[in-house]
């Protein structure tokens, strides 16, 4: 029998979308997300321990639909992201 697949750690980084977000998810929070490069869509969690001005880059290009630069540490399986976690944001210079 062949051994189970196992998911793969990669970081995710990149210029961002951010479609959405979910605040329902205890201390921290959730947001929807499409990179701009390949249109990768995936959701990642946003740690309470964040730091503030890179909290306030997410919801700044949320509010504006703008992109937002992100490093997401992420665990993937078959070309799908099973677990992602924002490692850390700022805004894109333009």
């Amino acid at each position: 029998q062949a051994e189970r697949e196992r998911a793969r750690e990669v970081e995710l980084v990149g210029a961002f979308m951010i479609l959405g977000n979910r605040t329902d998810k205890g201390d921290g929070f959730r947001i929807t997300v499409k990179r701009v490069s390949d249109d990768l869509q995936l959701s990642a969690d946003v740690p309470p321990d964040l730091n503030w001005d890179q909290k306030q880059a997410i919801q700044a290009a949320e509010w504006s639909k703008k992109a937002v630069y992100l490093e997401i540490s992420a665990e993937m399986l078959r070309e799908s992201v099973t677990r992602a976690e924002v490692i850390s944001a700022r805004p894109v210079a333009d």
